[in-house]
């Protein structure tokens, strides 16, 4: 989403939202991936809650540049590793989604099952579902990063997601979150630890994470750093989250209603000048 002052980039690792905060720069990334199957009778997209993720660890780095000009860089870069649990043997899909528009910004992906990459496919949510599709059609503008991986039964199985992108903002703030509520999509119950790495915060006005609850922030020049230590069976909150307020000033965006305003402005006064001009010489002329 795009407003005023304001532009909204989503990642979820299976499912996505886009949402939005004044001012702000947005990138929502999920925690947690999601075993997904394809009903090709009906084209839904279904949850498998037949398997587990008992343990997930997830890191997060970011860091701020100076771009030039109004310009601000993030580069953010993933190392997550999540654990699964399967109660039959099986080759399980899993969708690592993000928005159509944003793979653009992603300049790695490395998905890892015991060191071995493991190929992956960019699919469109149209290639996925039929044209009869309805439960999920709000999800029409997502790319879906597929691939499979082995589980044995009741073994343990740990796979590792690698991804670099860059956001870039000429924006007074940027926000990224990191969106955990998928965690109670899985069977049992979730372990998870995220961390966020900030690296030079004093490029910033200033820095700060939430929400405060299961957090503790330490600071380690150049880093700071939020580790989140989560029991999802009782965190309640959606996303964590970190956000930024620049120092430099940013231009506002303006708008065609504001060009005419400004062009209505500048004829209005070249019209008063006009008239003086008109008035002073023939005062001068009856002089």
């Amino acid at each position: 989403m795009t407003s005023k002052g304001q532009i909204s980039v989503t990642l979820f690792i299976v499912s996505l939202l886009v949402s939005s905060l004044p001012n702000f720069v947005i990138h929502e990334t999920t925690a947690n991936p999601i075993a997904i199957y394809i009903e090709q009778t009906y084209g839904y997209l279904i949850l498998d809650n037949n398997m587990s993720m008992p343990e997930a660890l997830v890191n997060f780095t970011i860091e701020p540049s100076l771009a030039g000009g109004a310009w601000v860089s993030y580069d953010i870069t993933m190392n997550a590793t999540f654990s699964f649990l399967s109660p039959e043997t099986q080759l399980a899909t899993i969708g690592l989604a993000c928005p159509n528009t944003w793979l653009s910004n992603i300049s790695e992906i490395q998905i890892l099952e015991n060191e071995t990459l493991l190929p992956h496919v960019i699919l469109h949510y149209d290639e996925l579902v039929s044209e009869n599709e309805t439960q999920t059609a709000r999800w029409d503008f997502l790319d879906f990063i597929t691939f499979n991986c082995s589980l044995e039964a009741d073994k343990q199985t740990d796979i590792v997601f690698l991804m670099d992108f860059e956001s870039r903002t000429a924006e007074n703030g940027f926000t990224f979150q990191y969106f955990v509520a998928t965690a109670h999509s899985w069977n049992g119950t979730t372990h998870e630890v995220i961390i966020m790495n900030m690296k030079n915060p004093s490029l910033l006005q200033s820095c700060s994470f939430s929400p405060n609850d299961f957090v503790t922030v330490d600071n380690n020049p150049p880093w700071r750093t939020a580790t989140w230590d989560l029991t999802m069976d009782v965190f309640e909150d959606d996303y964590v989250q970190f956000t930024a307020i620049h120092n430099q000033p940013f231009l506002p965006e303006v708008t065609p209603s504001d060009l005419m305003l400004v062009g209505i402005a500048v004829s209005i006064t070249i019209g008063i000048l006009v008239m003086v001009v008109v008035v002073v010489k023939r005062s001068g002329i009856m002089r």
